[in-house]
C-alpha cells in the first residue's frame, strides 16, 4: 500500500496538472443548458434555434421580473419548457424539453459561460469548514471574479458580460438582509421590501387584514427567530404617504 505522503504527493501533482489545464481554459465540464460539446471537444451554442430563443428568453424574463421566483412563475404560467441534452442514458446528447425547476434556473442565471467566460474554482473546499468524516462539507461558492481562473470571451456568448454582471448584482440586491434592496414583492404598498426597522435593522414586513384590507408595518423577525418581543407594529398608512411623497419629489423635476 502507498504511504500517506506518497498519496498526498500524487494528489498535489494531479491538482497542479488540473490547474495548468484550467489556466489555458482547457479543463472543461459537461456543457451547461443551451450548449453542446462540439467535435473539437469545446463548448458551442446549441444548433437548435428554438433552444437558443428559450435561453435568451429566460434572461429577458429575469430582467423583466427581477427575481428567480418571478422567472419560474412566468415560465410555468406560459407552459414553457427548457432545452436539455442529457449527458448520460438512452437520450444522451439528444434534445429533450422539460419543465423548469428553481435549481436549474438558478444555476443557469449564475453561470458566466452564457456571457462567454470560462471559470475554474467556482466550488472549493474550505478546510476550516470541513467536518471530520463528512467529505461533502466545507464547500464554498465563489463569484466569477473570486474564482482561481476567469477567462473572458472564451466561448460564444448568449448575453453580454455587462448584462451578466447586472444580473449578479440583482441577485445580490435580492438577498433578504438589511444591507440589500430585497426582491420585488407583491402588494399595493410602495415600501414593501425597501424599509428596515430603525431599532434592529431587520427588514419591515407588510401585513394586510380586515375587511378593508388595512395595511400594517411590522418588525417580527425577533419573534420569529428568537421568540423575543417584536420591535414594532403600527398602521402602514403613514409610511405609505411618506414614501409616496418622497417618490413624487424625486420624479417632479423630470415631469
Amino acid at each position: 500500500m502507498m504511504s500517506e505522503a506518497a498519496l498526498s504527493l500524487m494528489k498535489g501533482r494531479m491538482l497542479e496538472g488540473m490547474r495548468h489545464q484550467a489556466r489555458r481554459g482547457a479543463l472543461l465540464n459537461p456543457p451547461p443548458l443551451g450548449d453542446v460539446r462540439g467535435p473539437d471537444g469545446d463548448s458551442h451554442l446549441d444548433p437548435d434555434e428554438q433552444a437558443q430563443r428559450v435561453i435568451r428568453l429566460i434572461f429577458e424574463t429575469f430582467e423583466a421580473h427581477g427575481s428567480l421566483h418571478g422567472v419560474l412563475r412566468s415560465l410555468v404560467a406560459h407552459d414553457m419548457r427548457m432545452p436539455i441534452r442529457p449527458h448520460a442514458g438512452l437520450n444522451r446528447g439528444q434534445l429533450v424539453w422539460r419543465r423548469p425547476t428553481r435549481m436549474t434556473l438558478q444555476n443557469m442565471l449564475h453561470h458566466p459561460i452564457y456571457a462567454g467566460a470560462y471559470r475554474w474554482g467556482h466550488r472549493k473546499i474550505d478546510p476550516r469548514k470541513q467536518q471530520p468524516g463528512r467529505r461533502s462539507t466545507g464547500r464554498t461558492i465563489n463569484a466569477p471574479a473570486a474564482c482561481d481562473v476567469l477567462i473572458p470571451k472564451r466561448f460564444p456568448a448568449s448575453i453580454s458580460w455587462e448584462r451578466c454582471a447586472a444580473i449578479q448584482q440583482r441577485f445580490a440586491d435580492n438577498r433578504a438582509i438589511a444591507a440589500a434592496f430585497g426582491a420585488p414583492r407583491a402588494g399595493p404598498a410602495f415600501w414593501v421590501g425597501l424599509l428596515v426597522c430603525g431599532r434592529c435593522g431587520r427588514r419591515l414586513m407588510a401585513a394586510y387584514g380586515g375587511k378593508a384590507n388595512h395595511l400594517r408595518s411590522t418588525c417580527m423577525r425577533a419573534t420569529i427567530d428568537d421568540g423575543a418581543p417584536g420591535c414594532l407594529s403600527r398602521a402602514g398608512a403613514f409610511l405609505e404617504r411618506f414614501v409616496a411623497t418622497q417618490i413624487m419629489q424625486v420624479l417632479q423635476p423630470a415631469s
